[in-house]
């Protein structure tokens, strides 16, 4: 009887050290998965966790070369900007409208034909450009030999070309009708989709700035983006 007493007693003691070796077992394991838990959330790269819609929009805004000037100052400290030039302001309004940009900054107003629907225009100066019967280019030279009709003030109008021969009128509109064949001096902001632009240039065809005004299109989309 005692034998089997001590042997029952010795049997219940290896039981209790095998549920203690598990406790501390599963103890140690869920100390060490606690331990990895809080490493992995420390290190999450947040490059990989980070939603898509969160990410800042890269914009693309295409430039003509009279408008490299302005680059700086109008679109400083905006983010993720990337900067395209185009030989002209005609070759940059078309890739806005086949959507390869979101927007342009040229130096003239375009026409309604060269946009579609969902592009605004937001003039960012003043100034002014010459007309004629058509669309075409003038050397610099020969410019200064030209007789101008215009509606601007005189004061004003021989600041812009100070060489030149004026007549002037009451209103844009007898300036047009009388010197519509020659050159008429306007301001921007009377420029008409009908008018043709008589474009000033350098004897290396590069355009006159003086004669060119900024103006920025852009896709509706991203009208909230534009802080110019």
């Amino acid at each position: 009887m005692a034998y089997g007493s001590v042997l029952t007693a010795v049997k219940m003691r290896l039981r209790l050290k095998k549920k203690t070796r598990r406790k501390m077992l599963f103890g140690s394991f869920g100390l060490l998965l606690l331990l990895f838990l809080a490493f992995s959330v420390t290190t999450r790269n947040p490059d990989v966790d980070e939603p898509e819609e969160d990410k800042a929009k890269e914009i693309t805004i295409g430039y003509c070369p009279t408008m490299n000037q302005y680059l700086n100052s109008f679109f400083y400290g905006m983010q993720n900007v990337k900067f395209t030039e185009y030989p002209s302001a005609a070759s940059a309004i078309q890739q806005l409208r086949a959507g390869q940009v979101d927007a342009v900054l040229i130096g003239r107003v375009s026409r309604q034909s060269e946009i579609r629907e969902g592009i605004k225009e937001l003039r960012l100066g003043k100034g002014f450009t010459l007309i004629s019967d058509s669309t075409k280019t003038i050397l610099a030279s020969e410019l200064s030999k030209a007789r101008v009709h215009t509606a601007v003030p005189e004061e004003i109008a021989r600041t812009v070309l100070p060489e030149n021969d004026f007549l002037f009128y009451e209103s844009n509109e007898k300036a047009r009708e009388s010197g519509i064949s020659e050159a008429v001096l306007i301001s921007w902001d009377d420029f008409r989709d009908e008018d043709h632009l008589l474009i000033p240039v350098y004897s290396d065809g590069r355009k006159i700035e003086k004669f060119r005004s900024p103006v920025l299109y852009f896709d509706e989309s991203i009208e909230d983006l534009m802080h110019v």
